[in-house]
């Protein structure tokens, strides 16, 4: 977003919630920096400067204000940046990936080097990789502070700071308080509990959680995962430990995790893993904007309903659900899903895991070590068994084939190249699996049918890949705006089976 003063001020005294999470305001002369929405008496015009990030108010000098809490949205604001290789890097680093290795190994990964890494960052948000890193461990750990029953121990270990001394370093720098006092004025009393733990994650705008928790709850595997009552769990595995998550709305801009069974030092990892899987920490309103600038997709994205762009609790999981839909609806995958996770999956061992489930889903070592005649049995087909057994081989011996890579392209032939994974299950596996919110299964019938129903003309997948150039580099938002408006239409409600 390139900013205009003008523009930004306007903004701020209507406090529209539009630019909520896209801008922030500085204020010189208290030295706090603010949300469009702050409900502060809004300060002179000639005492503000405006940034694109929190992480770069923060880097500043500017403390976080107390009443509109703006570092809630402090990750990088990937979904701003039209260079691709910079959207996917601080994608990444909002997902901890400086946490275990150096900047220089990071752009090796990207293919790229680490100067050219730390000027495009610097040149986008104002600050360097690094700092981006420490401002997600510290926003990660007033999370916990203001919303968890942790001590101050166990906090500073599950949000990745070295020692206690560092943790309260950080807080008081990046807040302008210790925690304690943090903790003193959210009025919340520590227990050191060990079980069950809850978070509020902030949402870039609009948290919508609504149409989140219908798409979860049309593709709830049983055992896996559960939903009633707008409340979705599942279970999870990090390293050698399950543990169970249940999310719910928190508000209009935020979802509440309760946690159990995790290590405290799991926190970190799972907290990312929570937002990449809700999308959290994209504006989908600014996404919104540019799509319905597009004619045909402009029916289909009602205004104040913008779609989040669901991910994967494990790229592998998401991979087997991808094969297991090829050619069948939601609601038939599910059901091969279920049987699998109750025939290969490990059972949940440990106690206080929220109601319904049983089983984690199970790994590619787990179902690489079975033969294709072990799935036909459940119900799949020999060719999509085949497929399955082969692809968790791959991925056995081959694990960074469902890691990020450095282009969409790059992901998409290394998928292609696997046996049984044409462009509709690769483009699907990079969409949700991957994060490329720029893939497009183009054959999909759901998104053929979606644009007829707009159109009045059924396109051919060559066609359709043509039309949906337009959209990039959102074509993955597209589809979702597709396959929903296309669920509303078949079912009059606000999922249906035959979404993708």
């Amino acid at each position: 977003m390139s900013l205009n003063p003008d523009e930004c001020y306007r903004a701020i005294c209507a406090r529209d919630v539009r630019y909520d999470g896209r801008f922030f305001i500085c204020v010189h002369t208290t030295g706090i920096f603010c949300r469009p929405v702050c409900p502060a008496r809004t300060p002179k015009r000639e005492n503000v400067q405006f940034v694109e990030s929190a992480a770069a108010a923060l880097a500043m000098g500017f403390r976080a204000c107390k009443r509109c809490r703006p570092e809630v949205k402090a990750g990088a604001a990937a979904w701003g940046l039209t260079d691709a290789s910079l959207r996917r890097a601080l994608r990444l680093i909002n997902t901890g990936a400086l946490d275990h290795q150096t900047v220089e190994e990071f752009a090796a990964r990207l293919g790229f080097g680490a100067r050219h890494l730390r000027r495009l960052i610097r040149a986008s948000l104002g600050v360097a990789p690094n700092r981006l890193a420490l401002i997600r461990r510290a926003t990660l750990a007033r999370s916990l502070i203001e919303g968890g029953d942790l001590t101050m121990t166990q906090i500073a270990a599950a949000s990745g700071f070295s020692s206690l001394r560092r943790f309260n370093d950080v807080i008081q720098a990046e807040f302008g308080a210790s925690p304690t006092t943090l903790r003193a004025a959210a009025g919340r009393t520590p227990r050191g509990s060990t079980g069950e733990t809850s978070l509020i994650l902030g949402s870039r705008g609009q948290a919508n959680w609504a149409e989140l928790y219908a798409f979860l709850r049309a593709r709830t595997i049983p055992g896996v995962e559960s939903a009633s009552d707008d409340v979705y769990a599942r279970v999870l595995t990090l390293g050698d430990r399950q543990c169970g998550v249940a999310l719910s709305a928190d508000g209009d801009q935020a979802v509440r995790a309760s946690i159990s069974g995790a290590a405290i030092a799991q926190f970190y990892e799972l907290t990312a893993l929570i937002r990449r899987a809700l999308d959290l920490d994209t504006d989908t309103a600014a996404i919104a904007k540019v799509l319905r600038s597009d004619a045909v997709l402009r029916p289909a994205i009602l205004p104040g309903a913008e779609l989040r762009l669901p991910g994967s609790w494990t790229p592998f999981e998401l991979s087997v659900r991808a094969i297991l839909g090829q050619q069948v609806s939601v609601k038939a995958a599910r059901t091969l899903a279920g049987r699998i996770a109750a025939q290969f999956g490990e059972r949940v061992r440990m106690q206080g895991m929220p109601a319904g489930l049983s089983v984690a889903f199970p790994t590619a070592a787990r179902i690489a070590a079975a033969e294709a005649s072990d799935f036909m049995a459940l119900g799949l087909t020999r060719a999509r068994a085949t497929t399955l057994v082969r692809f968790a081989r791959a991925i056995v011996n081959d694990p960074g084939l469902l890691m990020p890579s450095a282009s969409l392209e790059q992901a998409i032939g290394r998928l292609v190249a696997l046996d049984g994974i044409g462009p509709w299950t690769a483009h699907y596996i990079a969409l949700r699996a991957l994060g490329e919110t720029d893939a497009f299964p183009a054959s999909d019938l759901g998104l053929r049918k979606a644009y007829a129903a707009l159109t009045g003309h059924l396109p051919s997948a060559a066609e359709l890949e043509t039309r949906s150039q337009a959209w990039r580099p959102w074509r993955g938002y597209a589809a979702q705006y597709l396959w929903t408006y296309l669920a509303h239409l078949e079912l009059g409600a606000k999922t249906s089976d035959v979404a993708a």
